[in-house]
């Protein structure tokens, strides 16, 4: 028997391919794709000390969502930097999310609010808060899904720590921590 991946990090990408979310820093173009798949990579590194085998997926948003209901994984994460200058992080779930899932956007908050020097929030993903597109990722999973706002391209401050030495493999770490913890949690209860 094989066994699939257990967690899945999700690369955002827009549906029409193109990227939103697009900055020059220091005469460098850099991207809310470029950023996502490093970070789908250091969280990926960082998840060879827990017992997750993770996935990472490159694919448009129906392809991603359509992977992990195939292949089942206990949770399914996208990260998303995009733009709006805000002075924040925040871990989006279903307006409709199990407890689980809750469960685990409060770890995920935990955990990163401790790495990031900005503030971490999470809540339910909803318009005006997010766009159509992005809550589709976390109500169309069969899984524990999140969407993770990591930063903000167009607000320097953000910018600056996010491409500093080792802050996206800190920032890594810490959601697999959370995983880790969210994981052991579940394990141990008793209530659903």
């Amino acid at each position: 028997m094989t066994l699939g991946p257990t967690i899945v990090l999700s690369v955002a990408h827009n549906p029409n391919g193109s990227d939103a979310a697009t900055v020059v820093h220091e005469g460098r173009i850099i991207t809310e794709t470029e950023l996502s798949r490093s970070l789908c990579r250091c969280v990926a590194e960082a998840s060879t000390i827990t017992p997750f085998l993770p996935a990472v997926v490159d694919l448009p948003l129906a392809d991603s969502i359509q992977y992990v209901n195939n292949h089942r994984p206990i949770a399914a994460l996208e990260f998303h930097f995009d733009m709006g200058a805000a002075a924040h992080s925040t871990v989006f779930y279903s307006p409709h999310a199990t407890p689980p899932t809750i469960r685990l956007a409060h770890k995920i908050t935990a955990s990163t609010a401790v790495i990031s020097p900005w503030r971490v929030f999470n809540h339910p993903a909803q318009r005006p808060f997010i766009a159509h597109r992005r809550l589709t990722w976390c109500e169309d999973t069969k899984v524990p899904a999140l969407l993770v706002e990591v930063g903000f391209l167009d607000n320097p401050e953000h910018l600056r720590w996010l491409l500093a030495a080792d802050n996206m493999q800190r920032y890594a770490l810490g959601i697999a921590l959370g995983l880790w913890v969210w994981l052991a949690d579940e394990g141990n209860r008793t209530d659903g």
